[in-house]
């Protein structure tokens, strides 16, 4: 490999050149069909799935009979105030997840469209309460492979802008946060 930028690295695959973009071990992202933008994720490839922080999923079906849920994520404005962000996407079903403390977890799953930088692909996210965790969105391995490298000792390497940030609330009922 032969270093082409601060920002991307030349690799060499059989015989092909292709530049992948460098990535921190954190990052601003957005999910424009769920109303998020600029929020702050944890990149992380001993996961093998992203996974968001929803205090509530409700799953419905619409009137086709496509399965369909609501969500409720709670986010905390650029101004400090608090509402949480509803938004309905359809459901991709459920999927046994093992958390990071060994505990297998039933979650919904929906695809919905990453944007980190100028890279923008769909890509599945399990929903599940990330309360004690510090950060609200998890982007697995299977979100990044095949178009990013990562620099485990550099943040927000690919941000964008990062005054309008959207923030999930992670804290608890009396306003301590985990």
């Amino acid at each position: 490999m032969s270093k082409s930028s601060s920002s991307s690295l030349k690799c060499i695959d059989s015989g092909k050149t292709k530049t992948k973009p460098i990535i921190g071990w954190r990052e601003h992202i957005d999910l424009p069909e769920l109303g998020i933008y600029s929020l702050n994720a944890k990149i992380d490839t001993g996961a093998r799935t992203s996974a968001l922080h929803v205090t509530k999923v409700r799953p419905f079906k619409k009137l086709d009979g496509s399965e369909w849920l609501e969500l409720h994520i709670p986010a905390i404005e650029s101004d400090g105030s608090e509402q949480d962000i509803v938004c309905e996407m359809p459901s991709d079903g459920k999927r046994k997840v093992k958390s990071s403390s060994g505990h297998l977890d039933e979650r919904y799953v929906l695809t919905t469209t990453l944007k980190l930088g100028s890279f923008e692909r769909k890509i599945e996210i399990t929903l599940t309460n990330r309360m004690s965790m510090r950060y609200s969105m998890l982007l697995g391995r299977t979100a990044l492979r095949s178009h990013f490298l990562i620099n485990s000792g550099k943040s927000y390497l690919l941000s964008p802008d990062k005054s309008r940030t959207t923030k999930i609330n992670t804290t608890n009922s009396k306003g301590e946060s985990k």
